[in-house]
């Protein structure tokens, strides 16, 4: 490998930069990538790097490349992004300076009777997340490699020859070079940029920003870049995983769909050929999911999640082999009327059955989105703990499972779990929700034995599910976590069967803790670009409806008021006449005991089903 880079390095040295004297563009005639970087630099890229330099910069020098206008380098940590940023900006301004007129040639995007409107500046810039590291680190890089890009025909600093005072041009964070081009080191928080005439944007391990900020940085310097630059401007943004639900993981899964933008995603062995994965051996033995995340941009574990392992989820729900019993497979409805169910979706007989109804408010404050779930509670299920996972939870939620195994337990079996979609431009029809539970009732002949909504507009349709003999409440899973406690205590036992669902496996795998302690929704998702269908904010309807449905079904699993077959050593189990005659006598006061609260009478807990 090493003599392969001595060969090429030579047979590029051959060609020299060389002055143009009848080109209208070009003062001197630019060098590639290559050429700068091993010549020039004496530091040429490795080869992932380098393809993400000739995606964004192309490979012909005399060309200002617009195949695309972003770069995604999803890289993981410690695989040379800060330097690469420095380099690349390097370039940028090595390549302007060897224009002519480097403002008059961009101007030209624009129509004639605009162009005396733009100004003659050009200016890239670099974005950190803060002051510190905008000085410190990467700065640093770039001041260093300005002052040690050499000319190899004279053997002396390329800039300085073009005019450039390397003590009185470059300062604390930003450098003036001659022509009118400024490269300047910004950040996230004060110094953000806004208002330049950028041309080049590099967002340097933009996963640290906070979502939302970063959201509207970088609209706001992307906006910046098109009205000055609309052909040629170039965003890069360079980072490693810090979360399912960071902006660099937000951005990497939007650009699955975008065929301006150029995306890479790689460990850091694979980037950084002096690194290997053996030396990192220790980080995966103290952190396997941790460390996946943050050196190959992998898993789904997510810092400050909720749920912490992120794995269990999908793992199992797909372990119950369980079918959506909705025609077609359907999880995202708008036309409530219009949902068929499979022949098979039929209740099981002597189970009881509970609705929790959850409803998103948009940002008008409208019902835009609506979770729904349906289960029941089933006994003696057995506790399936992998040995990985009782030592991680142990370890990272202080929380011992290991006497849960090979246990059978009370857990929950989630029958029906659906989103509900207002119509574009509408909201949520409360009276469709209604009547689609009464179907569920009386035609496919559940036994529905309670039925819960979140708090937000719930008071009509719990007074009218209430005339129509259902027994209903309101039952919010915000006010404390126990709902939400209860869900991923039956995840990690594995006592909890549901189908497969992507929005009800997103919003559980993105769930995270307020610095409050609440359980909620981050403001921007990742993982919507594929099964959902676009791009959209972060939700948790679903979550919510199946946390509501679990908790009742648990506690009302665990109470005097529900009815199941008698266990070993009960009187009647060898009486089962007997038995269907007293549960038909009493299940109706039983009910009405259920509904008002009232205190069961002395026999009934002779009679447990």
């Amino acid at each position: 490998m090493a003599k392969q880079r001595k060969r090429e390095e030579e047979a590029l040295q051959l060609d020299q930069p060389s002055t143009v004297q009848s080109d209208g563009v070009w003062e001197e005639e630019p060098v590639d990538t290559r050429t700068f970087f091993s010549t020039f630099m004496k530091e040429p890229f490795f080869p992932i790097q380098q393809a993400f330099v000739d995606a964004m910069l192309g490979t012909d020098p005399r060309e200002w490349d617009t195949r695309y206008t972003e770069g995604i380098a999803l890289w993981g940590k410690g695989s040379g992004k800060d330097r690469t940023a420095a380099k690349i900006l390097t370039y940028v301004c090595y390549k302007l300076l060897c224009m002519k007129d480097p403002a008059a040639y961009f101007k030209r995007e624009v129509a004639p009777e605009y162009r005396s409107r733009l100004a003659d500046k050009i200016e890239v810039a670099n974005v950190c997340i803060n002051a510190h590291l905008a000085k410190a680190v990467f700065f640093k890089y770039f001041r260093q490699m300005v002052k040690s890009t050499t000319n190899p025909q004279t053997g002396k600093n390329w800039f300085e020859e073009k005019g450039l005072n390397l003590k009185k041009d470059i300062l604390t964070r930003e450098i003036k070079f001659p022509k009118h081009i400024t490269a300047y080191s910004l950040d996230s928080e004060e110094y953000t940029g806004e208002g330049l005439n950028l041309f080049f944007v590099i967002f340097d391990e933009i996963a640290g920003f906070d979502p939302a900020k970063a959201r509207e940085l970088y609209a706001a310097l992307r906006s910046t870049c098109a009205s000055r630059f609309p052909q040629h401007m170039k965003l890069l943004l360079l980072s490693y995983k810090r979360n399912d639900t960071d902006y660099m993981m937000i951005r990497y899964d939007e650009a699955a769909y975008e065929s301006k933008t150029y995306r890479t995603r790689a460990a850091t062995w694979e980037v950084n050929e002096l690194r290997k994965k053996e030396d990192l051996v220790d980080e995966y033995a103290r952190d396997p999911e941790g460390a996946q995340r943050v050196y190959e941009c992998l898993g789904s574990t997510s810092e400050g999640g909720y749920i912490k392992f992120k794995n269990r989820i999908a793992e199992v729900i797909n372990a119950a082999s369980r079918q959506n019993p909705v025609v077609s497979d359907l999880w995202r409805i708008i036309n409530l009327r219009g949902v068929q169910f499979k022949d098979w979706f039929k209740p099981e007989s002597n189970t009881a059955y509970f609705i929790h109804v959850d409803l998103a408010k948009d940002k008008d404050g409208k019902g835009d989105a609506c979770g729904l779930a349906m289960g029941h509670f089933k006994r003696d299920m057995p506790v399936t703990l992998p040995p990985s996972l009782i030592e991680a939870v142990k370890r990272y939620e202080n929380y011992d499972l290991s006497a849960a195994v090979g246990r059978k337990e009370l857990g929950v079996v989630l029958d029906l779990v659906l989103q509900i979609k207002a119509a574009p431009g509408g909201e949520i029809i409360f009276d469709e929700i209604r009547e689609f539970i009464k179907r569920i009732k009386h035609e496919l002949k559940f036994s529905i034995q309670q039925v819960t909504f979140d708090g937000w507009q719930s008071t009509d349709s719990i007074q009218l599910l209430r005339k129509d003999g259902a027994h209903a409440e309101e039952l919010s899973v915000d006010r404390n976590n126990s709902a939400y406690d209860t869900l991923k205590s039956l995840l990690y036992r594995g006592i909890l069967e549901a189908y497969y669902h992507p929005t009800l496996i997103r919003e559980l795998e993105e769930l995270i803790v307020t610095n409050r302690g609440k359980v909620d929704h981050p403001d921007y998702g990742s993982r919507y670009a594929s099964a959902e269908g676009g791009v959209i904010r972060a939700s948790k309807d679903v979550a919510d409806a199946v946390a509501g449905c679990i908790k009742t079904c648990i506690d009302k699993g665990k109470n005097n008021f529900q009815f199941w077959s008698a266990g070993d050593g009960d009187p009647l189990k060898d009486r089962p006449d007997l038995m269907r005659k007293m549960r038909d006598m009493y299940r109706f006061e039983s009910e009405e005991l259920v509904r008002h609260g009232e205190k069961p009478p002395s026999w009934y807990k002779r009679f447990p089903w």
